[in-house]
């Protein structure tokens, strides 16, 4: 009994409730400091990411193949995206294997430092033929015409 009225003293105290309330304030301050922080915080890109890890991202080789005059261009988009449908869902087949092979398969650094970057050279080629599918969808979409003083469209 006389630890219970020993912690009913210690509560009643005037100087404990000023520590928590000290406290509490500090914490106040420190979670607006954090959620401030967080606003400033911009995400990190892909890009920057995989410089951090010392790999290649598509930026850096832009530009660098062989230049083609904008008929060419049309012909390698179009050639590159007819089978678009089919490429992705290999592709992502490929990474969703390359992940469970790393989660159950790895024993060591190296071997996971591998996989990992597998799976970012197969990110890199699926990104590459997207945008590729992408703009020929914008090369390829009709241009609509639309004349006010006709009332009905011409098949």
């Amino acid at each position: 009994m006389s630890i219970l009225r020993a912690v009913r003293k210690w509560w009643r105290q005037e100087d404990w409730r000023e520590i928590a309330g000290a406290r509490v304030d500090e914490i106040r301050k420190l979670n607006q400091h954090i959620e401030q922080l967080q606003k400033d915080l911009t995400p990190l890109s892909v890009s920057l990411i995989r410089h951090l890890l010392g790999t290649v991202d598509l930026k850096d080789v832009r530009g660098k193949e062989t230049e083609m005059s904008p008929e060419e261009r049309k012909n390698y988009v179009a050639r590159l995206s007819s089978n678009w449908d089919i490429v992705e869902k290999k592709i992502m087949r490929l990474i969703v294997a390359q992940e469970e092979y790393m989660a159950r398969m790895t024993e060591n650094q190296e071997q996971l430092m591998l996989g990992r970057g597998t799976i970012n050279g197969l990110f890199l080629i699926h990104e590459e033929l997207e945008q590729a599918f992408k703009e020929h969808m914008l090369n390829s979409s009709p241009v609509e015409s639309f004349d006010k003083r006709k009332l009905f469209s011409e098949i």
